[in-house]
């Protein structure tokens, strides 16, 4: 009964530790960096760790990002548009794109915090 004590001790402190993990890993987290707007492709490049990411992220938010990039392709008349950006956002881990490289992972914009 003791050993049966123990091990239901172990499991419930384990089962409690991986949740606040998992929780910590899923929190938005600050990233700033380069996003490239093209035509085929849009991909965010974080400055400290180079990591390339797809974004996507809430449809206002999405959508407001996309007009800023058209405004200011507009004014450029470039096809492609690489902006400093800074953002609130949670790393899914692996991209799922058909395009995607070797590497590149997705990204969930929570809020855009800045672009210049």
């Amino acid at each position: 009964m003791k050993r049966l004590l123990i091990l239901f001790f172990i499991v419930v402190v384990g089962g409690l530790g991986y949740l606040f993990y998992m929780n910590e890993m899923i929190k938005p987290q600050l990233y700033t960096g380069t996003y490239t707007d093209g035509f085929e492709a849009d991909i965010f490049t974080d400055k400290n760790s180079g990591q390339a990411y797809w974004i996507y992220g809430d449809k206002s938010i999405m959508e407001s990002l996309k007009k800023e990039m058209n405004l200011r392709r507009e004014k450029t008349g470039e096809p492609y548009i690489t902006v400093n950006m800074t953002l609130e956002g949670i790393d899914r881990g692996k991209a799922k794109g058909e395009i995607a490289e070797e590497g590149d992972k997705d990204l969930e914009v929570i809020r855009i915090i800045s672009i210049k």
